[in-house]
């Protein structure tokens, strides 16, 4: 069915993104300075039918020091990154509160594996390094819906 919303996931913990579930879907996380992945089920149950998806990803990070730091979250397909569906923020000053997140449609089939981690021009080294902006309760938001 369309506008079906699959996953919505919310962490407001320093260290890690919740566990969570909506119908069948299955959700997997690791800790988010360590960027973590989700991978749907092989029940049948799990993706309704091979269709288009809109995936919407939305984080804010608090950075109390240091020097400016580039964070950028990108989304693979089958470990392939996706054009389009990433983003890139620069947070310059000594206390600032920076948003990044990206909203994609892309078509997805039963099974397949996607994964958000480092962009390719980063690193992962660059990616594990959102944690150590963090000073405050920080909310990362996942949505996946099911589109016409």
């Amino acid at each position: 069915m369309p506008g079906i919303e699959l996953l919505v996931l919310y962490s407001t913990s320093t260290q890690s993104i919740a566990n969570g579930s909506l119908g069948d879907v299955l959700f997997h996380g690791t800790q988010i300075n360590q960027g973590f992945s989700f991978t749907y089920a092989t029940a049948s149950t799990t993706i309704p039918r091979s269709a288009d998806y809109m995936i919407s990803f939305n984080g804010w990070v608090d950075k109390s020091g240091g020097a400016a730091q580039t964070v950028e979250v990108v989304l693979f397909k089958d470990n392939v990154q996706v054009t389009g569906c990433d983003t890139e923020r620069t947070i310059n000053s000594t206390t600032e509160t920076g948003h990044f997140g990206f909203t994609c449609s892309i078509p997805l089939i039963l099974n397949e594996v996607i994964r958000l981690g480092a962009g390719s021009s980063l690193g992962d080294s660059q990616f594990a390094r959102i944690g150590n902006l963090i000073t405050a309760p920080t909310t990362v938001s996942l949505e996946i819906e099911q589109l016409d």
